[in-house]
């Protein structure tokens, strides 16, 4: 069953049984009440518990290159800049620091941190997460994009997650998508228009930390 499934918690029921010694044929005990305390949405288990994003804490890359094994820093480094950076305590695990200049602006695909192309299933739906630190009041987006048959990047799903402001707090962002007839595609990060940017330093700054994408089953 797709879309939103529901389970009944705390379900209790006096069921009509035989009395004892009864047969098939004897006269049943009348029926108790049915009492239904709560009902709760249940989150759809995946197909498959594998993580389809590449290097998802960022811990393999290469000495001198701009970004981490299987992503892709922004192409225009004086709009938007990443650095990797290790999570105190955490040893081998690394986030990373992302941040947008307020005087250039949004410039698009120019601004992405993103992954290299994913090779998922097509018609298909995926449950992607990542973990967030919002350095002041910035407001950025994760999306889903493609290549089109011409070459040309194309959003699958636009602001498929929405990171709002939330000084210092780390945070957990969950949300599904579905791919179409092609299956290839990119996990991308950018700011949104109204974002608002540190008066001194004239950036907004996020901290990406682990990433998962998990298959749940097919498309609806």
């Amino acid at each position: 069953m797709h879309g939103n499934l529901w389970r009944l918690a705390g379900l209790a029921l006096i069921m009509t049984t035989l009395g004892p010694g009864c047969s098939g044929g004897d006269a049943f005990h009348e029926a108790g009440p049915l009492v239904l305390l709560s009902v709760e949405p249940v989150i759809e288990k995946p197909v498959s518990t594998d993580n389809l994003i590449p290097n998802p804490r960022y811990s393999e890359m290469y000495a001198g290159a701009p970004a981490p094994i299987g992503w892709v820093a922004p192409t225009d480094r004086d709009n938007s800049r990443i650095i990797r950076k290790p999570i105190p305590s955490q040893e081998g695990h690394f986030m990373i620091q992302q941040w947008w200049d307020k005087v250039r602006g949004p410039r698009g695909l120019a601004d992405f941190f993103k992954t290299e192309m994913i090779h998922l299933k097509p018609k298909t739906r995926y449950r992607l997460a990542v973990t967030t630190i919002n350095m002041n009041e910035t407001s950025a987006s994760v999306s889903v994009g493609q290549m089109t048959s011409a070459g040309s990047f194309s959003y699958l799903v636009r602001d498929l997650i929405v990171v709002e402001p939330a000084p210092k707090e780390r945070r957990r962002h969950e949300a599904e998508f579905q791919t179409g007839v092609n299956g290839d595609v990119f996990i991308c990060t950018h700011r949104n228009v109204n974002t608002t940017y540190d008066e001194a330093a004239g950036r907004a700054v996020l901290l990406w930390l682990d990433w998962s994408l998990v298959e749940v089953g097919p498309a609806a």
